[in-house]
């Protein structure tokens, strides 16, 4: 996949760490580490790879997912394309980890499977005080989506 994002977000791309959920990149305006331990035989991925959002941060997390029976619902958030693929947008709890990094606001955008059981998901976590001119930044960032496979 590809898509187009604001020149001052830095991208950052992790190895593997699970069979159901792989992160295809995170991107963010803040500094960006790997947020896994990494042991012989065992990975465990406990921390977010941004420590902080500053003023009108934003931090993004692609993802594939692979679950047995998952379905999509058009009916949760903003039914939307992105990059030809039915999907949603919808606003939903900061949650834990979004909370953990200073984040005001949270998005979801969960595509309609590409694969039996096989779907993308674009989490962003986004910090004022200009959440709509960030939320319109990630709204263009899902209308410049390629799917290359």
């Amino acid at each position: 996949m590809s898509f187009d994002y604001p020149a001052n977000w830095e991208t950052f791309t992790v190895p593997p760490s699970s069979t159901h959920f792989q992160v295809i990149t995170y991107l963010s305006t803040q500094g960006l580490s790997d947020h896994c331990d990494r042991l012989p035989n065992l990975i465990s991925c406990e921390r977010m790879p941004v420590g902080h959002l500053g003023l009108d941060g934003v931090f993004v997390d692609w993802s594939a997912n692979s679950f047995f029976g998952a379905e999509f619902d058009p009916s949760r958030g903003i039914p939307l394309r992105v990059g030809g693929r039915r999907a949603t947008l919808e606003h939903v709890d900061a949650g834990e980890s979004c909370h953990s990094i200073g984040a005001d606001r949270a998005l979801r955008m969960r595509t309609d499977e590409w694969a039996p059981d096989n779907w993308n998901t674009m989490t962003a976590c986004l910090r004022g005080p200009d959440l709509d001119y960030l939320q319109a930044q990630i709204e263009a960032m899902l209308d410049s989506v390629e799917w290359h496979r």
